[in-house]
Formats: C-alpha cells, sequence, structure tokens
C-alpha cells in the first residue's frame, strides 16, 4: 500500500474524500437532538454529539464501508481517518476507529507512527481505546519491530499514548508478552494519572486470567502500584487460580 504515480495519488485522495463525504451524508439526517445532549453529558462534555446510538451508527455505515472498498493505499487510509477525526461529532471519531479497524490488516507497519500515533494523542479514552484494542494490537502482533514503538509512547508526555503503550497486549491471552508487558506497567507504576492507572489495572486484570501468579508478584513486587490499579488488577486473580486447579 505504497504511493504511486500523480494520477494514483490523486484517486487514492478521492477515496477518502468520497468515503467521508458519503458519511457524512447519511449520518447527519440522523442527528438527534433529544439523544445527543445525554450522549455528550455522558462523556464529559469533551465533544458535541450527533446522537445516533452505535447500533444505529454501525448499520449506517456499513454499506458505506462496502461500497468504497479497500483504501487504495496506506495513506488514503490514513487521510480518510485524519478528516473523520478532525470532524466535531464523535460518532466520526468512533467511524474512523473502526474504519481503521476494518482494513489492519492490509496496513504496513508504518502506519502506526505515521497516522495511528496522531490519533491517539487526540481526544479522549473511548476513541482512543477502540483504535488501540484492535488495529494498534494487530498492528504489533504483525510487525514485532514496533515494540520499540510502544517503548517510546510510555515515555511520551501525552496520557493516550501512554495508555495505548499500556493496553496494547490486551486480548492476547497466552500469546501476551509477559515480559513486555510488565516492563511497560512497571515504568508507570507510580504514575497517579487515572486513565494511566486505569490502564494498568486492565492490562493486569486481563493477563491475570491466564498467568495470575505472575501478576500476583508483579503486584506484590511494586507497593507505587495505586490502590485502584492494585485492586483492579487482583480482581480475577483468585477465579483464575481456582479456575486453572492452581492452590
Amino acid at each position: 500500500m505504497k504511493g504511486g504515480t500523480p494520477a494514483t495519488d490523486a484517486g487514492s485522495a478521492r477515496w477518502g474524500q468520497d468515503l467521508v463525504t458519503e458519511l457524512r451524508q447519511v449520518f447527519e439526517p440522523q442527528a438527534d437532538a433529544d439523544r445527543s445532549a445525554p450522549m455528550q453529558a455522558c462523556m464529559k462534555d469533551i465533544s458535541p454529539f450527533l446522537g445516533i446510538p452505535a447500533r444505529e451508527r454501525r448499520r449506517t455505515q456499513k454499506p458505506v464501508f462496502a461500497a468504497a472498498g479497500p483504501p487504495p493505499s496506506s495513506e488514503a487510509l490514513g487521510a480518510a481517518g485524519r478528516s473523520l477525526w478532525e470532524l466535531d461529532q464523535r460518532e466520526y471519531q468512533y467511524t474512523a476507529s473502526e474504519l481503521i479497524n476494518r482494513h489492519v490488516g492490509l496496513l504496513p507497519a508504518s502506519f502506526l507512527v505515521d497516522h495511528a500515533q496522531h490519533l491517539i494523542t487526540k481526544n479522549w479514552w473511548d476513541s482512543v481505546d477502540a483504535l488501540v484494542v484492535d488495529a494498534v494490537v494487530r498492528s504489533v502482533v504483525a510487525h514485532p519491530e514496533l515494540k520499540t514503538v510502544m517503548r517510546q509512547w510510555i515515555e511520551a508526555d501525552n496520557t493516550w499514548l501512554v495508555r495505548a503503550a499500556i493496553i496494547h497486549q490486551l486480548g492476547r491471552g497466552l500469546e501476551t508478552d509477559r515480559d513486555l508487558l510488565f516492563e511497560l506497567c512497571e515504568r508507570r507504576a507510580g504514575d497517579r494519572e487515572i486513565f494511566i492507572a486505569k490502564a494498568i489495572g486492565w492490562a493486569l486484570r486481563d493477563l491475570s486470567w491466564r498467568d495470575p501468579d505472575s501478576v500476583a508478584r508483579f503486584i506484590d513486587s511494586h507497593p507505587e502500584l495505586t490502590p485502584f490499579t492494585r485492586r483492579e488488577g487482583s480482581k480475577r486473580i483468585a477465579q483464575a487460580r481456582q479456575r486453572l486447579g492452581a492452590p
């Protein structure tokens, strides 16, 4: 998915422009002010909403995605994602995440830094998590060299890059890179930023279902973890030990 001639580059740009235009045309008639206000309040007024419930939004966007087909290049997909991300209403950011997740198997390693990193630094936990737990997780699995990027993100000043690095192993079960996960969690173990503390707790809880003893040792050996992180990370340890037949 690399660039081509000026003609093909123009066609690549049109792919994203047409897709964004079509999504706006099908979403905006569904705007519902009665729903948008409570949706905005639920998300702490971080941005306005159109007022389209997730199920309806996905039903509406599905034929648009299908008609557009796969992106002609990773740049086209990145540009479309950025254009959607910059629109005011929150639904467009959710749609951008789902568009990228839909095509993540086609993405080169460079997409993570060229585009995903830019999107992750903007907005809030919900849109960030939607992108990370699919596109970022799968990108790092497909391109192990991206672990270096995770080590860069964990040291970033941006909360969302740090959170993304911590949760990028979610859902991998026995394939979790335990050493990397514990390394990343350790680097931020004493961080009091709530979205980072929550991310560490979430990552540890996820791994504990498969490896409760390693998680318990990590928690016990890091007294600087916040009470919230310790509580969240420990939630499933006893149940996991019982399930695995451990003493």
